[in-house]
């Protein structure tokens, strides 16, 4: 049975099905009239690609481009040859149009060309009802290209209500303090050996992505910085050098101890202030500091509870300031073997169970923080374990 999974930008199959259709798109489109998206332009945030698989077969692809809170654009389509007129495109046009109306949507367009190509699609599309209009976005009308819109059911006064999740609560929050602070010792263990992180198996993928991380933040991150659920303080060692003044800020006593360990064995440790502190209490300073890190604290909050963070971002940060979120990414090598939001079942090394909320972030996450958030975002790294996104506020977001 066919289904459809994100796709995946390191499978050799699909990479070679994208150049097979950038190949159609030039060779049946006069010059300077292709907008097809090659792969570095698929993989920006405002982009979901999708594939369908029927076993190991690949039958075609097709993207969905957030144009603003209310619209998108199809972009991508293409089908194997070899399952040509099986109903592959058709398959995936509704996974779109559904994902369209998932997120309320009030319209979804596409640009096109004209000639025997491209007739197929056309028909397919206005099928589902798609109605000839205007040139939409950056587009302009020629005697080449054409323009199609479906206009959906969500009102276009309406925007996206956000989602309270209900899979946390004071007492599951209460027990992954208790598992922070129990497997302080340990902590660092997803970074150096990939273990006790209840997900992707291959501990390569941590070690990895931990490594690209680590340059990301020796990069990213000075002045006068704190770092937000320090937890160990695992990357002080990569941002120290740059920063004048470091506030070391978690929950947690034993990571706090281990933080202030790390800060001792660096040498920086008088230029460290340690703050033990509830993020949702705390009242921090006003334009205190140059840099943010927030590492891996993000996935732990529901999706109500964002707003709480920027709005503390936007206190503590200079005007000028920059912020840093380090943490876990939603990818198709995740969703393999976790679900997007859980309740997560750990374990010490001693074996000890403990239970964690859990919520993996993507690239449709990070364009809506950007819209919702007024920050300017950029996504520096998103592997298969681990994303960096460093952002600043005041300014509309630059892809």
């Amino acid at each position: 049975m066919p289904i459809i999974k994100p796709g995946d930008f390191e499978d050799a199959r699909v990479k070679a099905l994208l150049t097979r259709h950038l190949e159609g798109m030039h060779a049946n489109s006069p010059p300077g009239h292709v907008f097809a998206l090659d792969w570095s332009a698929l993989q920006r945030p405002e982009i979901s690609f999708y594939t369908l698989w029927e076993g190991e077969d690949l039958l075609g692809f097709g993207a969905l481009k957030e144009l603003e809170a209310l619209s998108g654009e199809i972009k991508s389509m293409r089908t194997a040859d070899e399952h040509l007129r099986k109903g592959v495109a058709a398959a995936i046009l509704e996974h779109i149009i559904a994902e369209a109306r998932r997120r309320r949507y009030s319209r979804l367009s596409l640009e096109t060309g004209s000639g025997p190509a491209f007739e197929p699609a056309l028909m397919l599309y206005r099928k589902y009802g798609f109605l000839d209009g205007g040139a939409f976005g950056e587009y302009q009308r020629s005697s080449f290209n054409q323009f199609l819109h479906l206009e959906l059911d969500a009102p276009r006064a309406e925007r996206r209500s956000v989602t309270v999740d209900q899979g946390m609560d004071r007492q599951l929050r209460q027990r992954m303090l208790a598992y922070y602070d129990e497997r302080a010792p340990e902590y660092e263990e997803a970074y150096t050996l990939g273990t006790g992180t209840a997900s992707i198996p291959d501990p390569e993928a941590f070690k990895a992505d931990a490594r690209t991380l680590e340059g990301i933040v020796a990069r990213e991150v000075r002045g006068r910085a704190i770092d937000l659920a320090c937890g160990t303080a695992y990357w002080l060692p990569h941002y120290a050098a740059n920063c004048s003044r470091i506030t070391l800020f978690d929950q947690s006593d034993r990571m706090l101890d281990e933080a202030r360990a790390k800060a001792s064995a660096q040498g920086v440790l008088a230029r460290c202030e340690l703050v033990r502190g509830d993020f949702f209490d705390h009242d921090f300073p006003r334009h205190s500091h140059d840099a943010a890190l927030v590492g891996f604290f993000l996935s732990h909050l529901t999706e109500a509870q964002e707003r709480i963070l920027f709005d503390a971002l936007r206190t503590l940060l200079d005007p000028a300031g920059r912020f840093l979120i380090l943490d876990s990414a939603w990818t198709p090598e995740r969703a393999k073997f976790n679900s997007k939001t859980e309740r997560q079942s750990r374990r010490l090394n001693d074996g000890t169970p403990f239970e964690i909320y859990k919520r993996y972030c993507d690239r449709v996450d990070i364009v809506r923080w950007a819209r919702e958030q007024d920050v300017t975002l950029r996504i520096e790294h998103f592997g298969p374990a681990f994303y960096a996104v460093s952002g600043r506020f005041g300014r509309k977001p630059r892809w």
